[in-house]
């Protein structure tokens, strides 16, 4: 079962609900905490990122929809709609990398 414990018993600090999930990711000294997006004329890409337990991107929900409407209508330039790693269970430690280093999210894209 659960207690309650007062703070001042504590023999150690909280855990962050993403520590409790393990959900932690490798924090980079270097890397931005908040990329900025450009001007809405710069924005030339589109990374559609499916929801938690979306095996087959293309197939599933609105997302094979999104893609074709937005590369026919010409507005992006580059529409991305691929399957994303660890899709049961979203790993920001997975995703946040994958989105950075492999699909090149930036300020161009959203």
């Amino acid at each position: 079962g659960s207690e309650f414990i007062p703070v001042a018993q504590m023999s150690r600090p909280c855990k962050t609900i993403d520590e409790q999930l393990g959900l932690n990711f490798h924090k980079e000294p270097d890397a931005p905490k908040v990329v900025e997006l450009g001007e809405p004329r710069s924005l030339r890409r589109c990374v559609i990122a499916p929801g938690n337990g979306c095996d087959d991107i293309v197939d599933s929900n609105w997302y094979g929809w999104l893609n074709d409407e937005l590369r026919l209508s010409g507005a992006i330039e580059e529409v991305v709609c691929r399957d994303f790693p660890d899709p049961l269970e979203a790993k920001r430690s997975i995703w946040l990398p994958f989105m950075r280093d492999v699909l090149k999210v930036g300020p161009d894209t959203i």
